[in-house]
Parts: structure tokens; C-alpha cells; sequence
């Protein structure tokens, strides 16, 4: 805000270093800048009231695109670029949710599918239009389903999703995750039939929010933010630990120390193929396993990562074991000798 006379647009090119400010604008749009959808540099588009506000030149002017005629004033838009846009409303007569597609930002509008058996609430269904393939559109009530239109084959299929849903964002074409007011997340990597809680530490001390935001990094990580914290998970399989080292020669009888790099997201499978005793410590097995050798030869212990996404592959080092051990105790010799101490208390005794 520039002393009550206007907002003040700045955008920065060095990751928020410095800001260049633009001109000051009076625009109505300039001043919701949290609902803003900026799709490129230039392009930004603003869905208040009944109008839908664009601008092409950074918000310093600004025209308007109306949703379909059949919209009441309650509706949401997802911008994915200047010309290709989604709208998810209230249709006037029949009061039941549609999803729009445009083609050229908003100046006209089609109509892909609507929601006959469910009531629309603006402020909480959740959808996702961003996968080029399919869309996600989950209503609040009644609880418990979730819809999918493919837009290769202009097909709605309905599966079941969690209670509650607050938020969803797809992952891929066959994937999405969703979070729920009851601080749960779940992921599916077969568009419904099947989800797995993710493990996410939400809510807890230091937080600001129970329901942060998300975002799909890729198609196997998911990042929450709150303002006092940034946690990400991990959707798609571990990956394989980088090394796995410990002695790779040891003598028979012996115990020794093998070692991978520490994964916080995932847990370690240890297996010793043969050679020994393989031991484990509950409180450090995720990086840290000791074998007892019984065996002489030359044996292989190897190691995986492991989640509810699936296993990493193995890392494995083969450890040589000595087949001869002198167990022999040694034998002491000495003589009784008679020396003298120095004027510093010291003297020097010669082997012999």
C-alpha cells in the first residue's frame, strides 16, 4: 500500500533479493493480492465477486472476463497459463457443481461435466486441474468420494477418497494426495482404489497452522509449508543408499561394524547372506548393523531402503573372513634385574 493513493506491484529476478517496484496502480484487483494467479511474468488473473479480473502487463491495467452465463457468484478458477483456464461453480437453476474449460482466458467458456447428486460449497470443495490428462474435483458433502474426468476421453468416474477433504493436488495421471481436516494426508498412486497415510508431522510445536499448504514437487515429492516449518515427504519408492561401508576383512570370531547414510523418510531391511550373526540395535539399525563372523570364506551383507511406497535396491559389501586365529595365549619372558634412578628419577633399560 502506497499511503492509501494505490498498491505498489514490485517483482524481483534474484529469488527476493532485491524488488523493482512498478507503478502504482488504484485497481481493485491490486489489492487481493492473495487471490492473485499469476501464470507467466506478465499474465494475472483475479476471480472476485461475479467478474474475473486479467491483466497482461504485471497489474497495472486490468479488464474483465465473465464466467459462463449459467454461474451464480459463486465459483473458483485455476489459470494455467494466459489462454487455458478451469472454473469450478454453482450452476444458477439446478444448484449443483460444473467445471469450464477456456481455451482463450476467459472470453468464452465450455462446459466439460457437472456433479448432479452433490451441492456445491465454495469454500470447501477441493479440485485440481493442473495434469493434462484428468481432473480432480472432491466435494465436501456428503463425504467420502471423489470425481475424475479424463480429458482424453471426456469420461466422470467416481471413487472413494477420504472424509473431509480440504485440499487435493495431483501428483500425475494416476496419482493425487489430499489432506483432511483431521490433520491426515493420504496418497494414491491408482487414482482412488487404494491410499496410504502419508507421515507428516503437521500441527505440532512451532506450527502456525493444522492444515498448511501443499505442493507436488514431483511425481515423488510433496512439500507442506507453515511458516515455521518446511516438511517434505517422499511418495515414490527410497532410493538406494549411496555406499554401504564397513571392514571388508575380519577374523573368524570377531565383530564388526558396517555403516549406510542416514534416510530420516525411510526404514532399513539388513540381511546377511551368510558368514555369521547378524545383530541389530533398534535404536540405530536405520544405519548401523554389526555381524559376529562364525563362518571363514568370503560372505555378503547388504542393505535396502524401505517405506510404504515400495523398497529401494540393495547396496551389498563382501566381507573376507579369516579362516585362522591364533588363539595361542603368548608367553611372558623376564628377568629379575637391579637398576639405579637417575639424579631425575629415570633410567633406561635396554631389551636385552
Amino acid at each position: 500500500q502506497n499511503s492509501g493513493n494505490g498498491v505498489i506491484i514490485s517483482e524481483s529476478n534474484d529469488g527476493g533479493q532485491t524488488f523493482i517496484d512498478s507503478p502504482v496502480t488504484t485497481e481493485t484487483p491490486a489489492l487481493f493480492f492473495n487471490f492473485w494467479e499469476q501464470v507467466s511474468e506478465d499474465d494475472i488473473f483475479v476471480s472476485l465477486g461475479t467478474q474475473i479480473h486479467y491483466s497482461n502487463d504485471q497489474g497495472l491495467n486490468w479488464g474483465i472476463r465473465s464466467p459462463p452465463n449459467s454461474i451464480t457468484n459463486n465459483f473458483e478458477t485455476q489459470f494455467l497459463s494466459a489462454t487455458l483456464g478451469y472454473l469450478y461453480g454453482e450452476n444458477a437453476t439446478t444448484e449443483v457443481p460444473e467445471v469450464y474449460q477456456t481455451m482463450d482466458g476467459g472470453q468464452t467458456w465450455t462446459l466439460l461435466f457437472d456433479l448432479p447428486t452433490h451441492a456445491f460449497s465454495q469454500s470447501n470443495d477441493s479440485f485440481d486441474f493442473t495434469d493434462p490428462d484428468r481432473i480432480i474435483v472432491i466435494p465436501r458433502f456428503p463425504t467420502g468420494s471423489a470425481f475424475l474426468y479424463d480429458l482424453n476421453n471426456s469420461s466422470l468416474s467416481m471413487v472413494n477418497a477420504p472424509d473431509f477433504i480440504n485440499q487435493v493436488k495431483s501428483v500425475n495421471s494416476s496419482s493425487f494426495a489430499v489432506m483432511t481436516n483431521q490433520e491426515g494426508t493420504y496418497y494414491t498412486n491408482d487414482n482412488g482404489s487404494n491410499y496410504t497415510k502419508l507421515k507428516v508431522d503437521i500441527g505440532g510445536s512451532g506450527t502456525t497452522t493444522t492444515i498448511p499448504p501443499f505442493f507436488v514437487e514431483s511425481d515423488e515429492s510433496i512439500t507442506f509449508y507453515d511458516r515455521s516449518y518446511v516438511n517434505r515427504v517422499k511418495v515414490g519408492p527410497p532410493l538406494t543408499p549411496d555406499f554401504l561401508v564397513g571392514p571388508e576383512v575380519a577374523d573368524l570370531g570377531t565383530t564388526t561394524n558396517y555403516f549406510l547414510p542416514v534416510d530420516p523418510n525411510a526404514d532399513t531391511d539388513w540381511e546377511l547372506l551368510s558368514g555369521g550373526n547378524l545383530i541389530l540395535d533398534p535404536d540405530l539399525e536405520e544405519f548401523r548393523a554389526s555381524v559376529e563372523w562364525t563362518t571363514p570364506g568370503t560372505h555378503t551383507l547388504r542393505a535396502r531402503r524401505t517405506t510404504d511406497f515400495g523398497n529401494s535396491a540393495y547396496v551389498s559389501i563382501q566381507v573376507f573372513v579369516n579362516s585362522i586365529v591364533d588363539t595361542t595365549p603368548p608367553t611372558v619372558i623376564t628377568q629379575d634385574i637391579t637398576v639405579s634412578l637417575d639424579q631425575n628419577g629415570a633410567v633406561t633399560i635396554e631389551a636385552a
